[in-house]
């Protein structure tokens, strides 16, 4: 039982990500700055549009954007 209760208070711990719908215009500006600056990092993409939005897109978020760009 304590190994159950110590796990269980870590999971508690974290923190919960807040979740941000992001609107087709944003994706196909987060697609076309890709294009415009291939050299920067899907990281950096992320802080760039958090700064100038006031988001909290996280890398991966970046990332599935740019896979699933039509």
């Amino acid at each position: 039982m304590f190994v159950f209760f110590l796990f269980y208070d870590r999971m508690s711990e974290k923190k919960k990500q807040k979740r941000t719908a992001i609107s087709d215009e944003i994706k196909r500006e987060i697609c076309e700055f890709h294009i415009k600056n291939p050299q920067i990092s899907h990281i950096d993409i992320a802080t760039h549009f958090n700064q100038l939005y006031n988001f909290e897109i996280i890398r991966s978020t970046i990332s599935k954007i740019l896979k699933n760009k039509e």
